[in-house]
């Protein structure tokens, strides 16, 4: 079980005792979490408002497995659907997932220059 705690991560082995088992800054870096913890595929997403993505290993350890710096203010709750997890940026919608997915646009369509969606892969 994982708890975010201003800017630190902190793990518990056993809820019945509450005990902290590990206090770790995410990804060594300060930041405000305004955005709820979403997880899929055994990987926990952390969005801090400073613009980045912290992905976490779900497990009793903790482990970073990525940071992913979005480049603009991140303050809404990711979304997942169908293999890909969305990210609501100030300015842009960020559809990230793995290379072999398609991305989809707002419009229903495949990726183009027209999209507002941003896409990277993982």
């Amino acid at each position: 079980m994982f708890w975010l705690l201003g800017m630190r991560l902190l793990a518990t082995p056993c809820c019945a005792s509450w005990d902290v088992h590990v206090q770790r800054r995410l990804g060594d870096k300060g930041g405000a979490y305004t955005a709820s913890v979403v997880a899929a595929d055994g990987k926990i997403y952390f969005t801090s408002e400073d613009g980045d993505v912290f992905v976490v290993k779900a497990g009793s350890k903790y482990e970073l497995l990525a940071s992913n710096p979005m480049g603009e203010v991140l303050m809404a709750t990711p979304a997942i659907s169908d293999g890909m997890i969305f990210v609501r940026g100030l300015k842009h919608l960020f559809a990230i997932a793995e290379a072999s997915a398609p991305a989809a646009s707002l419009d229903g369509k495949t990726g183009g220059p027209e999209s507002s969606v941003k896409t990277r892969t993982r």
